[in-house]
């Protein structure tokens, strides 16, 4: 059902409604033991629910933001360095250590 409405949908909320059926799907995964699924599937949602209001279409989504990521911490210190940086593909800027080298160079 919500991928056919994700289909049907246009720009923000088309964006809205991938992000949010990619955080269902890190959840399922979380529910099934699967943390490589669950870590790959929720840095896919980011860039699609990070720059969304917390609440936006009637969703709270800074609290799901933040339960999503209070239940992924479970799968370790690597998950929790991921996450400190911001997503670049939302930013769209080059890595810190590309910065360095167009200096450098």
């Amino acid at each position: 059902m919500w991928e056919q409405v994700w289909k049907n949908a246009e720009g923000e909320e088309k964006t809205f409604y991938q992000g949010l059926i990619q955080a269902a799907a890190a959840l399922l995964h979380v529910q099934r033991g699967n943390s490589v699924g669950a870590i790959s599937v929720y840095l896919k949602s980011r860039p699609q629910l990070d720059p969304v209001p917390a609440v936006w279409m009637g969703v709270e989504l800074g609290r799901l933001r933040y339960e999503l990521r209070s239940t992924l911490m479970r799968y370790g210190p690597l998950l929790s360095l991921v996450l400190e940086f911001p997503c670049r593909r939302r930013l769209n800027e080059p890595a810190r250590s590309e910065r360095l080298l167009n200096v450098a160079g």
